[in-house]
């Protein structure tokens, strides 16, 4: 597996600045922050020069997550009111979120950047069957526009599972089983799935079961560890996950792609401890993603 840090973990660095301190940690990979530091490259139109920083300093971006809050939506609104949703019922947002990652699959061809995670419509969750079907009938008709342009442009889209719903009872997509039926109906071998380990585990989901379920569906990871009950997004071993059956159903799956930390639930310490913390987050990483001897 190719060990990755998520480039927000220095969400208040320049992107130049977070990779070389991931890359100084020892982590050769990176998912580049879609809202923060892809954002910042594309208003700067430095692509080329990104692309000669990440040779120079030897790491390479893989994986991007898309914005996760509309960057059409004016920063005051609260963030509940600018969540990216794909299953929109307002078709003019809807239509204008889907364009905007279509656009984002140019800018990853250009990057380097193979595969991009996209949340799934319907975050918020459903009241009934019917929003259930009319969620999962514009998911497909988003994924299908969005698949179209994966193909042309080589580049893969991890659709990702879902915690707890927001403001509603029945949350949705958070079973590999969901993904991969919304995934079967979208029918592009460019759109596979995500695993968040987090919100699988907040969902009181298996995780080992969800692993090897989703098999070779699996094209990105979000890897954090949580308590139980909310989003916290922990370093591995910090909540209750069972690592060591985590570990066991990606070896059981033959997985080898990104395994990636995304910890927003470290960051809130001063720099000069987020630096010691990478480090500790490297040990780790290499304890989950590499052979193990007993040094006696």
């Amino acid at each position: 597996m190719k060990l990755s840090m998520w480039s927000s973990f220095y969400y208040d660095l320049s992107v130049e600045e977070a990779l070389r301190r991931i890359r100084k940690a020892g982590f050769k990979f990176s998912e580049l922050g879609g809202g923060t530091h892809f954002q910042s490259i594309i208003e700067e139109k430095k692509f080329e020069k990104f692309n000669e920083f990440k040779k120079e300093i030897g790491i390479e971006t893989e994986q991007l997550h898309a914005p996760i809050v509309s960057i059409y939506e004016d920063k005051n609104k609260p963030v509940l009111e600018r969540l990216v949703d794909v299953a929109d019922f307002r078709e003019e947002i809807r239509i204008r979120e889907v364009n905007c990652i279509i656009k984002w699959i140019d800018y990853c061809k250009i990057a380097g950047v193979k595969c991009m995670v996209v949340h799934p419509g319907g975050l918020k969750g459903y009241n009934n069957a019917d929003e259930f079907r009319k969620i999962e009938k514009l998911n497909i008709d988003s994924f299908k526009r969005i698949a179209e342009k994966c193909e042309k442009e080589g580049v893969k889209i991890a659709i990702e599972n879902m915690g707890k719903p927001i403001g509603k009872k029945n949350g949705c997509y958070q079973k590999a089983e969901e993904l991969l039926e919304l995934i079967e109906k979208v029918d592009s071998e460019f759109i596979g799935i995500c695993i968040d380990t987090s919100h699988a585990n907040m969902s009181k989901v298996d995780i080992p079961k969800f692993i090897t379920t989703a098999g070779e569906k699996i094209y990105a990871t979000h890897i954090s560890d949580n308590l139980g009950e909310n989003d916290d997004h922990l370093l591995p071993f910090s909540g209750k996950i069972d690592w060591e059956k985590v570990k066991d159903a990606f070896s059981k799956i033959g997985y080898n792609g990104i395994f990636n930390f995304e910890i927003p639930g470290e960051v809130r310490c001063p720099l000069e401890v987020r630096n010691i913390k990478i480090n500790y987050a490297f040990e780790i990483g290499k304890f989950l993603t590499e052979p193990q001897t007993i040094d006696f």
